[in-house]
């Protein structure tokens, strides 16, 4: 089983959201959303922005998207070198 197949699947099953942003050859940038209960109210934690390779491993991980778009679009161009 994959990092990527044990992240995701671990935040759906605990109620998270998981979706693909980008995708390129070698390498996919995800967003994630874990939820949490406080107080009898369900509150989600700030997405989390990660970057997996071909094989599922992930390579990076940041809570700002800009940060992970960036290192996303500069792992494509070296990959394409």
């Amino acid at each position: 089983m994959t990092e990527l197949e044990i992240f995701s699947e671990v935040t759906l099953k605990h109620g998270g959201e998981w979706w693909r942003l980008e995708e390129s050859e070698r390498y996919s940038l995800y967003g994630c959303k874990t939820k949490y209960m406080y107080k009898h109210n369900y509150y989600y934690n700030p997405p989390v922005y990660q970057i997996f390779d071909e094989k599922g491993k992930r390579v990076f991980a940041s809570t700002d998207y800009r940060t992970a778009y960036e290192k996303y679009t500069n792992l494509c161009k070296e990959d394409k070198r």
